[in-house]
């Protein structure tokens, strides 16, 4: 007993620490979350693969092979006694790594949105009607400027690596000087990695592993998902934690990182988020907003959709409402819907007019 004790209770005093809010901010997320996150970066960034996704696979082989074990010799409680003792230390590790950045002052607090009555009032349909139809002409432009060689009514082909994409998605965090989280700025961020097996029944696009400070994305994503997803990733590997958060500073990092296509990937991510809002009380315009999307924009989206549709519906359904408790477990109270409260975001960071989008067309 005593072991495990001792390995849950630095996961314990981390948690009230995250939860107090006394120096979260300024001393975890300041100071000690750069040094963690920045020397595992270091360590694993060099890899040209996922260690998260060996460490996973291997360790649930080695968690089958010993719980095998420990059956045939009538040793469970032994066995049980070692899980608990390896879970409390891999959960203290997850707060210290990263895991405490949920305990930081959220977006609107940081930025004083929350403070300025210009832009904390409620949102109205008519804005979230307004911003729909801006983001979805602006995918609808972006889409028709890029080359024809990559671009066409079959789709889009992304015309870089994912190695060029950090760096271009890099550029962008450097842009946003409205930015108040200054690490954010600065971050150097590794080459997001493939994940060619673990992603596969899980429906999930994308995953920053606290543990070893590596942004991935399923290896079987479409190109039109991979600068949101990237740069979605990528604002979990400086520090926003909740979701939410990531989808808009990773949409404003994409759209100002001076790249066509990423402009086009954060765009066409945008305007499914905000259209998905506008649908829940005007259809007929979200539908019109769609058609108003050029073929290619659309053919983009059928095949996005087309891998999601080959996802198994058992494995996606227990991944959902198993991350969907993780998150409430965070303090995100409404779990996986949380990613949707970007439209409230990009309402608010609209109105504090750092959002510049071509409606002249």
């Amino acid at each position: 007993m005593r072991g495990i004790i001792t390995a849950f209770l630095p996961a314990a005093a981390l948690w009230l620490w995250s939860r107090s809010g006394a120096g979260v901010e300024s001393v975890y997320a300041a100071h000690i979350y750069p040094a963690v996150g920045g020397a595992l970066q270091a360590a694993t960034g060099p890899l040209p693969f996922s260690l998260f996704e060996v460490l996973v696979i291997s360790g649930v082989v080695l968690l089958l092979v010993l719980g095998h074990r420990s059956v045939r010799r009538r040793k469970k409680l032994s066995f049980l006694r070692g899980v608990l003792i390896a879970a409390g230390w891999i959960v203290s590790f997850f707060l210290l790594a990263w895991g405490m950045n949920y305990g930081r002052d959220p977006l609107k607090v940081q930025q004083g949105w929350d403070r300025d009555p210009a832009i904390r009032g409620p949102i109205s349909r008519g804005e979230i009607r307004a911003l729909a139809s801006r983001l979805c002409l602006n995918a609808r432009y972006a889409y028709e400027d890029l080359p024809p060689e990559i671009a066409s009514d079959a789709g889009s082909t992304m015309p870089y690596d994912r190695h060029e994409l950090a760096r271009i998605i890099d550029r962008g965090y450097r842009t946003l000087d409205w930015l108040a989280y200054a690490p954010a700025r600065d971050w150097e961020s590794p080459s997001p990695k493939p994940v060619q097996v673990l992603f596969f029944p899980f429906s999930a696009a994308g995953m920053f592993s606290p543990w070893t400070s590596e942004a991935q994305y399923d290896a079987g994503l479409p190109d039109a998902s991979l600068p949101f997803t990237v740069a979605h990733e990528l604002a979990h590997a400086r520090g926003f934690a909740r979701e939410d958060e990531a989808n808009l500073v990773g949409f404003a990092a994409a759209v100002n990182a001076g790249d066509p296509y990423a402009r086009y990937g954060a765009l066409r991510s945008g305007c499914s988020y905000a259209n998905n809002a506008l649908a829940k009380f005007d259809r007929p315009m979200s539908r019109g907003l769609r058609q108003l999307l050029p073929e290619g924009l659309r053919a983009d989206q059928r095949a996005i959709n087309a891998h999601w549709d080959k996802k198994p519906e058992l494995s996606m359904a227990v991944s959902d409402k198993t991350y969907d408790a993780y998150l409430k477990s965070q303090g995100v109270e409404d779990g996986r819907q949380s990613y949707g409260r970007v439209v409230k975001l990009l309402v608010w960071l609209d109105r504090a007019g750092e959002i510049t989008l071509d409606v002249s067309r």
